[in-house]
């Protein structure tokens, strides 16, 4: 008899398409666990990407270094013209690398206390999408 798998993976929420800059770091809980080389992102150990989805529940982002499954991280977004627009905290759930340069995707799942902040940048997301441009907000 074969048993169903019991490890699908069902999205809770609605994901929307962007393109937002922002930086990463891993979180204080996982820095003696995971460590950049030298010359990856900036003095304070951020790491610049792109929030390449959003939803209610997480976000997706693409960055230029690999953080394993399990990490905690802080991801700081900003607006074009460099100026934060949001700061939250997570933990990935999904990883996987996309091309040589390398650039890999991680998929976050945001911590609760973010629920305001996932609300609003959701909202640009879809104002984004619905006026077929670039929203307030988002970088190209």
């Amino acid at each position: 008899m074969i048993r169903p798998s019991t490890d699908l993976s069902v999205r809770q929420h609605e994901r929307f398409s962007c393109d937002m800059a922002m930086t990463l770091r891993v979180g204080q809980s996982c820095v003696s666990k995971v460590r950049f080389a030298r010359g990856v992102g900036g003095l304070d150990g951020r790491v610049p990407g792109r929030l390449s989805s959003v939803s209610q529940g997480g976000v997706e982002v693409r960055v230029p270094v690999f953080v394993p499954i399990g990490a905690a991280i802080d991801i700081a977004i900003t607006d074009a013209a460099d100026k934060p627009l949001a700061e939250i905290s997570g933990r990935v759930v999904r990883t996987a690398m996309l091309d040589r340069r390398p650039t890999y995707a991680l998929g976050v799942v945001v911590n609760a206390e973010h629920a305001a902040v996932m609300t609003t940048l959701v909202s640009l997301a879809v104002r984004s999408l619905s006026e077929g441009e670039q929203g307030a907000g988002l970088a190209a």
